[in-house]
Order: C-alpha cells, then structure tokens, then sequence
C-alpha cells in the first residue's frame, strides 16, 4: 500500500462483511502504514474519504458534511497513531447510538 501511496496513487483501506479480524485487522493495517508514511491525515483519507471515493460512493459516506450518512466515531486518541485509543461515543445517521460505557436507545 505504502508504494502506491508514494506513487500518488488512490489507496483505500477496508474490511469486508464478517471478517474475523474485522476491525482490529483494519486499524493494525491502518497502523503499519502510519508508520511507513507517517502521515496519520493520509491514513485517515485511505479509511474514509479516498475509500468512499473509490467505492463511488462519497457523495453519500466518506466525509463529515451537510447531506451525507452521519455515520462517525469519536475516539479518546487517535487510533491510527496509538493502540491506546478508546471509542467515545458512535453517530449513526446523525444520532448518538453508543457513549463509552453503554448504547443508546
């Protein structure tokens, strides 16, 4: 991945239906290529916005804007640079629908 990202190519990152190492295997992967470029807001784009685009979605996901699926999560750390990072509170569709501790009704 990292050599396309230096190429200036597209790169996205996802995971796909029930994968056993779903999101963990995601933020793990999305974790050695922080450490290979460095670049924790290109990361970011590869989960999100570059994904969607990709995708030909990202007039609907991809990015925090008016019209779009308000689907986001909001963490304690950033997780792309540290393991240490905790999931705060989950949007679904513009709704609260986890605060740490316990999900919403």
């Amino acid at each position: 991945l990292y050599a396309l990202h230096k190429k200036g190519l597209p790169v996205a990152m996802a995971t796909i239906g029930n994968n056993p190492n779903g999101k963990e295997g995601l933020i793990w992967t999305a974790a050695r290529m922080m450490r290979a470029c460095g670049d924790s807001e290109a990361v970011l784009s590869m989960l999100t916005s570059q994904a969607a685009k990709l995708l030909g979605c990202a007039d609907q996901i991809g990015s925090i804007e008016a019209g779009k699926d308000a689907d986001f999560v909001v963490w304690s750390a950033n997780p792309i640079e540290t393991y240490e990072g905790r999931v705060e509170k989950v949007f679904m569709l513009g709704k609260v629908v986890y605060v740490q501790g316990g999900y919403q009704q």
